[in-house]
């Protein structure tokens, strides 16, 4: 029997013959059989030899390995392959030489694979698949409105925000167009979502409801998807912010609103609105004469009641109360009208029930003074310690006697003589506003003493604060009009230039008056309304050296005896050589011992010894029983 790759076919051979090429002889074989497709079988093969996994053989009777051939991309061939096996649908292969369906691998999202593919066939443009394994072009959807989708797209992509695209099928962003004003567009619209009513958009390519702005107050905004506001609200309605209608709300009654109204104006104090839809203040109703409501936005005259006006205002019958200024009062209910403060006397507060007095030394221009600083009169500031330091108050009048060590000082209005001694006592000098503040030791340093403190004072009025008889000497320096309330030309562009003082304060320098006055052009002069003294004209102080009063009789009775006679009693007291004291060609009580004591007296008229002079019978000055001007 011929051994395997070999064959005998003929009866009674001697030996068995090589099994040929493309043929294989199992043993004891006559005929040799074809190799199959999938294998080789080179000359003397036993059997056929499978093709290697990876490759294929389509032909029977192939002889060598070189017959398989490598199994292309899109199938796989295990080994003895006779045909490569396409990928199943859905998969695809880009390797060639596989040998196993594991080398078919998913079609990926985006695209599809029909059977035997070597690679995945992308979706066509404008359509998507978000699936794997696909296996035919019916896979891919078409891409939605909002989105588009590029070739080979796993899933359509939205619009961007404040973009939007209302067709299907776009493959590409240039399909989403801008969002256009008066709406919004989230990422991915399919269409523009109007402003809702009540809002508007002015800016186009907006993302989100939050650009829709609410109607400002005032305006309305009619419809959805506005890019500005419809308009201003009716007169008679108000619109609040975010309004859709020129009638949003309609005014109550007590109020009224103009056109562009974002809420309703209250009707006026005393006033009542019985009507709603009021388009101005003209609706508003006043309350009867002498009625008043208690606060704004009355709708009926019920909210009228009757007007009670406190001390501190008077009832107006057509506003109500009013509060009275400063420099008036009034001190009852419901007074007609405030009383403007009385002369010297003041007050800085609106509404006030009463006046307050002006210090005795000081007096006010005339009624209705509305500050305490319009109270003409002497101020002197006085402090504990040097250069105004320490603690300092102000002073309007004598001070006999001060409790406190006076180190420094300075005269704020007016004249003072300041006393190192209480009473009036000791050295004094005189200290006037123009000295400034001064340091005591400085004002007494012309003076031989060791005294440096101040502790008494007293103001001069005569002649400062008031005209003293005619006011030749006045050198007041707070009065720069006339009565009339024309200011005061300088004294230097006046006739008087020569003897009067280059100010603007009101004089007398030549006597030609008969009280201060001053220029009001260069041809024109008017007084000044200085008040006169009278102390030292109708009381005396001191030892009466001052005095210039008229009066002429004793405190016995007796008339007074000229001055300029010597009859019936001869006297050394004549006007050439006591014209200082006030003696002349008169019979007025005078003292002209300066350096003595007592007080006004003269020589009597009468022969009678006991009384050829008497003392007169003029008062002493006090403030209790004389004002010290004359208003």
């Amino acid at each position: 029997t011929c051994e395997g790759g070999a064959y005998s076919d003929t009866a009674g051979a001697v030996e068995c013959q090589t099994c040929p090429e493309g043929h294989y002889c199992p043993a004891g074989t006559s005929d040799p059989a074809q190799c199959p497709a999938g294998s080789y079988c080179p000359a003397g093969a036993a059997d056929s030899t499978p093709c290697p996994a990876g490759t294929f053989n389509t032909e029977s009777g192939s002889s060598s390995a070189d017959s398989c051939v490598a199994c292309p991309t899109g199938s796989y061939c295990p080994a003895g392959a006779a045909d490569s096996t396409p990928c199943p649908a859905g998969t695809f292969n880009t390797e060639s030489g596989s040998s196993s369906s594991d080398s078919c691998v998913a079609c990926p999202g985006g695209s599809y694979c029909p059977a035997g593919s070597s690679s995945s066939t992308p979706c066509p443009a404008g359509t998507f698949n978000t699936e794997s394994g696909s296996s035919s072009a019916d896979s891919c959807l078409v891409c939605p409105t909002g989105s588009y989708c590029p070739a080979g797209a796993a899933d359509s992509t939205p619009c961007p925000a404040g973009t939007f695209n209302t067709e299907s099928g776009s493959s590409s962003a240039d399909s989403c167009v801008a969002c256009p004003t008066g709406s919004y567009c989230p990422a991915g619209a399919a269409d523009s979502t109007p402003c809702p009513a009540g809002t508007f958009n002015t800016e186009s390519s907006s993302s989100s409801a939050d650009s829709c702005v609410a109607c400002p107050g005032g305006s309305y905004c009619a419809t959805e998807g506005l890019s500005a506001v419809s308009g201003p609200c009716d007169a008679g309605y108000y619109c609040p912010e975010g309004s859709s209608s020129a009638e949003q709300n309609i005014s109550p009654p007590g109020t009224y609103s103009p056109t562009g109204s974002s809420s309703p104006t209250l009707c006026p104090k005393n006033t009542y609105g019985p009507n709603e839809g009021a388009e101005d203040a003209a609706a508003c109703q006043k309350c009867p004469p002498g009625y008043e409501t208690q606060d704004t936005g009355a709708s009926s005259t019920d909210s009228c009641t009757e007007v009670i006006c406190d001390p501190g205002s008077y009832r107006d019958l057509e506003v109500g109360c009013v509060v009275c200024a400063a420099g008036s009062y009034s001190d009852t209910q419901n007074a007609a009208a405030c009383t403007p403060c009385a002369r010297n006397t003041y007050t800085s507060i609106a509404g006030s029930t009463a006046c307050l007095v002006c210090p005795d030394t000081a007096y006010t221009w005339g009624e209705g003074t509305d500050s305490f600083d319009k109270c003409i009169g002497p101020v002197i500031e006085v402090c504990t310690e040097k250069d105004m330091g320490g603690d300092c108050g102000r002073y309007y009048d004598d001070n006999l006697q001060i409790n406190y060590d006076i180190l420094s000082l300075q005269v704020v209005r007016g004249e003072f003589e300041v006393y190192t001694a209480p009473n009036h006592g000791g050295d004094y000098s005189l200290v006037t506003e123009t000295d400034g503040p001064l340091n005591v030791e400085e004002i007494f340093n012309s003076y031989d003493t060791d005294e440096t403190k101040v502790l008494s004072f007293k103001p001069i009025l005569n002649d400062v604060f008031c005209s003293f008889e005619k006011g030749e000497n006045f050198r007041g320096s707070f009065r720069t009009t006339a009565s009339n309330g024309k200011p005061c030309l300088n004294w230097s562009d006046t006739p008087l230039s020569d003897i009067a003082l280059p100010n603007t304060y009101c004089q007398n320098p030549d006597g030609s008056a008969d009280e201060p006055f001053c220029y009001t052009s260069e041809t024109e002069t008017s007084p000044c309304g200085i008040p006169g003294c009278l102390w030292d004209i109708i009381c005396y102080t001191g030892i009466g050296a001052e005095y210039r009063g008229t009066t002429s009789s004793t405190e016995h009775s007796k008339t007074c005896q000229n001055w300029e006679t010597d009859w019936p009693h001869p006297h050394s007291y004549h006007g050439d050589k006591y014209a200082w004291a006030g003696i002349g060609d008169h019979n007025f009580c005078r003292n002209p011992d300066k350096k003595g004591t007592g007080k006004t007296w003269c020589y009597t008229t009468s022969l009678n010894p006991y009384y050829w002079w008497d003392y007169c019978d003029v008062e002493r000055c006090n403030r209790d029983q004389f004002d010290f001007y004359k208003l």
